[in-house]
């Protein structure tokens, strides 16, 4: 791939298990290559040259990308101190980060917001990250797929969520591994708090946990939302293990294409409209 690339999307041909969760990511499959040299780095990074390459890091400490198209690849970053921001944080007007083959891990004590957080697109590709209060932040854009989210901190208060996205358009979720708890929010929570969002793609993901494991949401004016329910998203092909999330598998708001998704045990996902179990409908495969 070329530096920065944040189009680029990788495929599969690993056999899936549904009722095991087999040929989703995990950790063989997932962050910094066993063969890997990795050299040892401590305090925060700042990459600011557009086309930046940090390779092969074991970074004891935060990074902060501030230029376009920064690729970090095969490197492992345990950052931490509570309220931090982000482990990796592209800011401003930054965009076309590209995150693989990486551990993103927060540290044994205190916590940081996201493993990921960015208001442009970045891409993520088989990289864990596990420790923080989110995983990520997903902006206009961006791109998770083949990758593991697992283990967030469990702080007090915390509404934590694998993946988060409050507004914006274009982005992919596809091919992960999301495991969260059943007494959390979600694995995958895209709710227009923001902003509006449309063009969203949640496909192909094996996922744990939440009160329900897919929030597809308008962003409630009673709670400072902003917008109506997202238009143009595609939730399909995706696995929930069974009896793993508090109310529901999935409730979807909206003109969402909901499709061939199905719990660990084969059953068609009955998903909602409401967060109050009200309307309930059976996926089919369309």
């Amino acid at each position: 791939d070329e530096p920065g690339d944040a189009t680029t999307t990788t495929s599969t041909t690993v056999e899936r298990d549904p009722a095991t969760g087999e040929g989703w990511p995990d950790e063989d499959t997932t962050g910094v290559p066993a063969s890997t040299t990795l050299r040892t780095e401590t305090g925060e990074i700042v990459l600011d040259d557009d086309g930046a390459v940090l390779e092969g890091v074991d970074l004891d400490g935060c990074v902060k990308v501030t230029a376009d198209d920064v690729v970090i690849r095969k490197s492992r970053i345990t950052c931490g101190g509570e309220g931090t921001n982000a482990a990796v944080h592209q800011s401003g007007s930054a965009s076309g980060l590209l995150i693989e083959d990486s551990e993103i891990t927060g540290p044994a004590v205190g916590y940081v917001q996201a493993g990921v957080y960015s208001e442009n697109a970045f891409t993520v590709r088989r990289t864990e990250i596990s420790g923080h209060d989110d995983g990520a932040f997903v902006a206009s854009g961006s791109v998770i797929e083949d990758s593991w989210i697992h283990s967030l901190a469990a702080t007090p208060g915390a509404h934590n969520d694998t993946l988060q996205m409050v507004g914006g358009t274009d982005a992919v979720i596809r091919g992960n591994r999301l495991e969260h708890r059943r007494d959390q929010t979600s694995a995958i929570i895209i709710k227009s708090d923001l902003a509006p969002i449309d063009g969203i793609t949640i496909e192909d993901n094996y996922m744990t946990g939440g009160s329900f494991t897919v929030y597809v949401y308008a962003g409630r004016s009673s709670a400072g939302g902003c917008c109506d329910a997202p238009t143009n998203a595609r939730v399909v092909d995706n696995v929930i293990e069974a009896d793993s999330f508090l109310y529901g598998a999935m409730t979807i708001q909206g003109d969402a294409e909901v499709s061939c998704n199905i719990t660990s045990d084969g059953a068609p996902v009955t998903y909602y409209d409401s967060d109050r179990l009200t309307n309930p409908k059976v996926d089919t495969c369309s």
